[in-house]
């Protein structure tokens, strides 16, 4: 017997056992899930023996098989019952039989119990999970409250979100739309502005440019982009010290400058200011470029404007000087005057003591002269003004100066306004002739030069504004003094016109001969002016406003009128000219009754008042003046003529003195020949021209 031989009964019996066991378990579930009669389970049953039976004798196997619930095998196979086998212990057979029939058993007999166990089972597990399904239920229950809850909540969310939304986006558009008009409005203001108005970056380079910039250089603003300001604004390949764009970056503040630009041709005011990243540091700079050029010249002529109102209340100082020390001067020159007059009329001729006399006579004139040139240039005075033509004055005064003026000086003139016709006063147009052309021979001095002096006939278009006046459009003579002398500088021709300013020596020049020049040609409505520089010579330009359609009055000559014997009241404060005028006055045949005091005059008129044929009266005097003088006069007797001298008075003119009735006003110093033909006049009523 092999091994085979002995392990062949406990394999078969092992295949057996796990064949019934499988079977029957199969079954078991079977019954218990599908199978409701016991019927049916024993036809189940019967059918697994019968598929046992089949399989056990067809097995290659030794094995019996029993009955079911009998204890002993009722059958044996074909291999068991083999000669070469029967040697299996039969015990080991039993033993397996009694184990297969046991495990059947167990398996088999407790089929009610187990069914009701499992149905126990099954009942518990359904009730369980009925419960678990009303738990679940509840859960779902709570859940889909809390889901409905929560949907409803969130819902409400989305809705205030979604209305949050809605109102954001519509604040967006709302937003979006005011950038889009604020933008425009950039745009549209940026372009607007006159002023030329570009941004800059750090390498000069033009970023952005407003139409007024464009326009400027004749360009559109595209292609200004990416040009260098310097080669724009200044014609330069690099930047100007002066530049303020630079000066920006480096310092991060704003700055501003005023030059002229010659590129452009127009003063400019440029102003930066630096242009910030998030983090502070300059990125670039914005430009504005203002034209001043109208600013600048508005800024001339009120500089011109504010030398012309010093220069006037230089004149205005000078003439209040003049006029406290006119009046005394000349009341003193009248005594001096009139005596050395009368002197030289008792000096026999040929005599030193008449020669002495009339050089007295000739200073006193020239002290006559300065008072009046001080009151002339101070426009204290008016003198009495005529048409008359220049012509024949300029050319008779250049004849008188050419022996005055040294040979070494050349004079030219070129007269071409022959019969044009100005309203003047023929002394004082050769005063001015005189002083111009005095100054341009002191000018060239013993070197000599060439002294031009023209005469012509110009329009003025446009309103000329100088430092020394205004000329308005019009016709104008023009009176021109040109030398070849040393010139002047700036400082000098500011204040050429000054009282007694001048460059010449001590003794030399008084510096009243171009301010008197000025206040004559001002109180004419004219100009002067002066074009010099130093080592050029000076060139004076005198224009006198021009006239037509008057005829020039035929001058007479004085002639001295003697009186008749006619009394007259003559009264002044100071005795020494109360008693040279009586003698002038004698001399010339009245009879005068001299008086220093007003109110003594005013008495010894109410006494005879009609003895009196003519009163002459001093304007300025203590206790009842000159007017008011000829004011009582008149009421007593209105037919009293009056005439009233004074050195100097701002309160009164001849115009004034003849509006309040009296006949006729004279200034001082007074002149024997020019009141003998005053007097005559009014007592004979006539109208004759001094």
């Amino acid at each position: 017997m092999n091994i085979f031989q002995l392990l062949t009964p406990a394999i078969y019996w092992l295949v057996i056992v796990m064949w019934a066991y499988i079977l029957f378990f199969c079954l078991g579930r079977l019954r218990l899930k599908y199978v409701k009669s016991r019927l049916v389970s024993t036809l189940f049953v019967i059918l697994a023996i019968d598929a046992l039976r089949t399989l056990f004798e067809n097995l290659y196997l030794g094995a019996w098989y029993t009955p079911i619930g009998g204890l002993l095998p009722t059958g044996i196979n074909d291999f068991l019952v083999r000669p070469e086998i029967v040697i299996i212990p039969k015990s080991l057979n039993v033993m397996a039989a009694a184990l297969v029939i046991t495990i059947l058993l167990r398996r088999w007999l407790p089929y009610e119990e187990q069914e009701r166990i499992e149905q126990e089972k099954y009942v518990r597990e359904l009730r369980e999970n009925i419960e678990y399904r009303k738990k679940a239920q509840e859960v779902l229950r709570r859940g889909r409250d809390e889901l409905e809850v929560r949907v409803k909540e969130r819902t409400e969310e989305l809705t205030i979100s979604n209305e949050k939304l809605q109102a954001e986006n519509t604040e967006r558009k709302k937003a979006e739309e005011a950038l889009r008009r604020a933008a425009q409005e950039w745009r549209t203001t940026f372009d607007s502005i006159t002023d030329l108005v570009s941004i800059h970056d750090k390498d000069f380079k033009i970023v952005r440019a407003n139409k007024s910039f464009a326009d400027a250089f004749n360009m559109k603003p595209k292609e200004i982009i990416g040009k260098n300001c310097y080669d724009l604004m200044h014609g330069t390949k690099e930047p100007p010290s002066f530049c303020p764009h630079k000066q920006a970056l480096e310092t991060g503040k704003p700055h501003c400058t005023e030059v002229f630009e010659p590129h452009l041709g127009i003063y400019i005011q440029i102003s930066v200011s630096p242009i910030f990243d998030e983090n502070g540091r300059t990125i670039a700079t914005a430009h504005i470029v203002r034209d001043i050029t109208e600013r600048e010249k508005a800024e001339e002529e009120k500089m011109t404007l504010e030398a012309q109102l010093r220069h006037t209340q230089k004149m205005q100082a000078v003439g209040i000087l003049a006029g406290g020390i006119a009046h005394d001067f000349n009341n003193i020159l009248t005594a001096m005057i009139g005596c050395a007059d009368l002197a030289l009329q008792d000096t026999p001729e040929g005599t030193a003591a008449q020669k002495n006399l009339q050089q007295v006579l000739m200073a006193g004139s020239r002290a006559k002269e300065l008072i009046r040139q001080i009151l002339t240039f101070s426009r204290k005075t008016e003198q009495e003004q005529e048409p008359m033509e220049i012509a024949p004055i300029v050319k008779e005064t250049l004849k008188m100066l050419r022996a005055s003026i040294p040979t070494t000086i050349e004079i030219k003139q070129s007269i071409e306004a022959d019969s044009s016709v100005i309203m003047a006063n023929p002394t004082e147009v050769q005063q001015v002739l005189v002083n111009l052309c005095t100054n341009a021979a002191h000018a060239m001095g013993e070197k000599g030069g060439v002294l031009e002096v023209s005469l012509m006939n110009v329009d003025i278009e446009s309103v000329i504004i100088t430092d020394f006046g205004i000329l308005q459009e019009g016709s104008y003579l023009k009176l021109s003094v040109k030398d070849t002398g040393c010139g002047m500088d700036g400082e000098v021709m500011g204040r050429i016109f000054e009282p007694f300013f001048t460059t010449k020596d001590v003794g030399k020049g008084t510096g009243m001969g171009l301010p008197m020049v000025h206040g004559i040609v001002e109180s004419y409505g004219g100009l002067i002016t002066v074009d010099s520089e130093p080592g050029k010579g000076t060139t004076f330009n005198v224009f006198f406003p021009r006239i037509y359609g008057v005829d020039i009055p035929e001058t007479k000559s004085l002639e001295v009128v003697c009186g008749r014997g006619e009394l007259i009241l003559l009264v002044d404060d100071e005795k020494p000219i109360v008693d040279m005028i009586t003698q002038m006055l004698q001399r010339l045949g009245y009879v005068v009754v001299g008086e220093t005091s007003s109110v003594d005059a005013l008495e010894t008129f109410r006494t005879q008042a009609d003895k009196f044929d003519l009163v002459i009266a001093d304007y300025a005097m203590p206790n009842i003046t000159g007017k008011q003088l000829a004011k009582e006069l008149m009421s007593i007797r209105p037919d009293i003529p009056i005439i009233l001298c004074t050195g100097f008075n701002d309160d009164i003119d001849a115009e004034g003195a003849k509006s309040t009735g009296i006949k006729e006003f004279i200034m001082k110093p007074i002149d024997r020949k020019n009141i003998a033909v005053i007097i005559r006049n009014i007592l004979d009523k006539k109208e004759i021209r001094v």
